[in-house]
């Protein structure tokens, strides 16, 4: 099912209003598998409305244009060109404006406001039930989400199976910091089979890079499983600056496991807090091995925690070229403590959102 997305305003197309209904709606549709295949943008105009709406496709969404003020004119351009009454109004529970849609054609166009927050909840509370109650011909999907791969090795990794013809599913990579979420689509009625199929060579070619093969955030993830295992978690922080601390703490009944953390910034913080001996880090350095070993061991003994980790590196451009993006991340357990050297080349933000799951993931990789 395709679907065409029409972006109405003024105030869009002179800069001057940040847009972001349409990358809400392809995301939306696309998790009830609806591909949106043709995005517009054009001016509150009653022909530039009517020019845009097209049968060459399953649903045509409008966003914006329904109002009281003069230039909002989204349904006097339907109403001429459909010149019938709408099929049915759209409940609006927080405005004032509410939606339109027409059946027409075997196409269902869809009017709502532009106002985000308004726009949002009528799509969620009202449209997503309308389409699937249509019962329209949706594509089934398969998510799988590894972490830790970058997409472009990724796409070495599996062309092979993407060139397997026993799997009838299409796919697509979807990256996110660390994170890409490979989505499989199918419209076969043997769907589930051709996705029991994916998922054992998958499962074959990437081993533990797969976390999980269902729709959730990689800290969501991170807390069912820790909940799960009973395992209990402190945390010392340099560059990530309590970022590491926040993913744990995000999610409910992270009180279950979470101990604590400390976040030493400084050398005399880790020297303060966590006792980090000033010799060490003017012999190593505080970006270094040996001074993560530390920082990982000392707050697991502070917090008497089943596992630990430490984050610490130069995660900013403030520094020489060869230093810039390298972190050392540490996860200590019962009997060991385990290192790994990170070499990053983003801005701080990404940077730190990076260090952060990659964190996790050293700490998923010990346990599973």
């Amino acid at each position: 099912m395709s679907c065409k997305l029409i972006i109405i305003g003024n105030e869009i197309l002179s800069g001057f209003t940040k847009e972001t209904n349409s990358s809400f709606l392809i995301r939306e549709l696309f998790e009830i598998g609806i591909k949106t295949t043709k995005i517009v943008f054009i001016n509150d105009d009653i022909n530039s409305i009517q020019n845009e709406i097209d049968f060459d496709f399953n649903l045509i969404i409008l966003s914006g244009g329904l109002g009281p003020t003069s230039d909002d004119l989204t349904n006097e351009a339907l109403a001429q060109f459909f010149q019938q009454k709408p099929t049915s109004l759209i409940n609006n529970s927080i405005g004032t404006a509410p939606g339109v849609n027409y059946f027409f054609k075997g196409v269902s166009i869809i009017a709502l406001p532009g106002v985000p927050i308004e726009l949002k909840k009528m799509f969620t509370d009202e449209v997503v039930p309308l389409l699937v109650k249509e019962k329209r011909d949706l594509t089934n999907f398969l998510q799988v989400n590894v972490i830790g791969v970058h997409e472009s090795k990724l796409i070495k990794l599996l062309a092979n199976f993407e060139s397997n013809k026993n799997i009838n599913v299409s796919m697509s990579y979807l990256p996110e910091n660390v994170v890409v979420k490979l989505r499989f689509f199918s419209s076969s009625i043997n769907f589930e089979d051709q996705f029991d199929l994916v998922k054992f060579d998958l499962k074959n070619i990437l081993g533990h890079s797969i976390f999980s093969f269902k729709k959730e955030s990689f800290e969501g993830f991170i807390n069912k499983f820790l909940l799960k295992n009973k395992i209990t978690v402190s945390v010392a922080e340099s560059c990530t600056g309590g970022y590491l601390s926040y993913l744990l703490t995000s999610f409910s009944n992270s009180s279950l496991f979470f101990r604590g953390s400390v976040c030493v910034y400084s050398n005399a913080a880790k020297t303060k807090v966590l006792n980090i001996s000033k010799e060490l880090i003017k012999d190593k350095t505080a970006v270094s091995k040996e001074v993560a070993i530390q920082m990982a061991e000392k707050v697991k003994d502070k917090f008497n925690s089943d596992f630990s980790l430490s984050t610490t590196g130069y995660i900013d451009s403030n520094v020489s070229e060869d230093l810039f993006g390298i972190v050392w991340i540490a996860c200590s357990t019962s009997d060991k403590t385990i290192t790994k050297m990170l070499k990053l080349s983003s801005d701080r933000k990404t940077n730190i959102i990076a260090v952060s799951r990659l964190s996790l993931n050293l700490l998923r990789e010990q346990i599973i």
